[in-house]
């Protein structure tokens, strides 16, 4: 990705979680690369993000929390997840649910559950974003590629710096 690029994506993510917000990470660890969004919000809250915003582990069952996130007391909901959007492995893709939605037609694995859970956000006032990741390897074993590993420490970064940029107070 270009110097230029990062740039732009870090600016978006840190504009994205400048108001209290909520981190959803999807995935299932047990399908390789797929469990990115999982392996990322658990080391943001290893980082301790955990006490300047809201994190969620979804793993696979985003539905399960639709509805306690959308009674939340945060306005921004950044869901992480493995998105095949025709870059390579560890590429990262950042925007708005409402532009980037159609990306999940080519491969998520919880597409329907994602746009049902965004839609009951949107209607309680949520502005949803989608993290992705491009995967590399979704078979079936344990552990993330080595590039999507790589991007996924750079993002936890990313976010862990973002998140502390708040004034206390600011993030639920």
């Amino acid at each position: 990705m270009a110097e230029r690029n990062a740039m732009i994506l870090v600016d978006d993510i840190r504009g994205a979680l400048s108001r209290k917000a909520c981190i959803v990470g999807v995935g299932n660890t047990l399908l390789g690369d797929d469990g990115a969004g999982v392996v990322l919000v658990e080391a943001l809250r290893c980082g301790g993000a955990g006490a300047r915003v809201r994190l969620v582990n979804a793993e696979d069952i985003i539905e399960s929390h639709a509805f306690e996130i959308a009674e939340g007391d945060w306005d921004t909901v950044v869901v992480v997840d493995a998105v095949r959007f025709g870059g390579s492995p560890g590429d990262v893709m950042f925007g708005a649910f409402s532009e980037t939605g159609d990306l999940l037609n080519d491969f998520s694995t919880h597409k329907l559950s994602l746009r049902l859970s965004e839609s009951i956000w949107r209607r309680s006032g949520k502005e949803t974003f989608l993290l992705g990741i491009e995967p590399g390897n979704v078979d079936f074993g344990e552990g993330l590629s080595e590039a999507v590993r790589k991007s996924a420490e750079t993002l936890g970064g990313i976010l862990l710096e973002a998140v502390k940029q708040h004034p206390e107070g600011a993030c639920v």
